[in-house]
């Protein structure tokens, strides 16, 4: 049987893999790996652009973006950050704009 080891981890959601790895088989699931690692330079960049961003409607925007991915194939941990971002329940991304 192919799957993964069932371990505690704040990083990766394993039951998600392991049910993706029943559904579409390693080559899907490589193939859905295979895309994210193709898409990362622009989701990197978003990342980056996050930081330098004055529009707070574009970083939440971009926060989502990167969410959706992240949670598509189980990376738990990246998964939050760009939540935290993307709610921003405490205000710690409001931009005021270039000084």
């Amino acid at each position: 049987m192919i799957g993964f080891m069932n371990t505690q981890t704040t990083y990766l959601d394993y039951e998600l893999l392991n049910q993706y790895l029943e559904i579409l088989g390693p080559e899907g699931l490589g193939a859905s790996v295979a895309l994210f690692k193709q898409m990362a330079p622009e989701y990197l960049t978003g990342i980056q652009r996050l930081g330098e961003c004055s529009n707070e409607v574009e970083v939440r925007r971009s926060a989502h973006k990167i969410k959706g991915s992240c949670r598509a194939l189980g990376f738990i941990r990246l998964e939050q950050s760009m939540q935290e971002i993307e709610r921003d329940e405490m205000g710690v991304y409001r931009f005021t704009g270039p000084s």
